[in-house]
């Protein structure tokens, strides 16, 4: 028998959560761009887009399910304006 994994894997339920957060933050952010350039809300709703979808593609890393093109795209983007230098450690496969 096999040792557990430390996680367990996320399910559909957990999936959709995390998706609605990554789309919820991503509209709250355009709401905020359209506003206030240079605020700090805009830098808030930025690191909270940021950490929305980190969370989703942690989500399907740990499912081993491909990341869209435009999901790596955002991550870099949101990195930069957000002042983080590099990703999160992955798991090794």
């Amino acid at each position: 028998m096999s040792a557990p994994d430390e996680r367990t894997q996320p399910s559909d339920t957990d999936l959709q959560q995390l998706l609605a957060d990554v789309v919820r933050t991503r509209d709250e952010h355009r709401r905020e761009l359209q506003r206030r350039a240079g605020s700090p809300e805009l830098g808030q709703s930025r690191e909270a887009a940021l950490e929305a979808l980190e969370g989703y593609v942690a989500a399907l890393n740990d499912l081993r399910w491909p990341i869209p093109p435009r999901m790596h795209q955002d991550l870099r983007l949101l990195r930069a304006l957000c002042g983080h230098r590099r990703a999160p450690e992955r798991k090794p496969r």
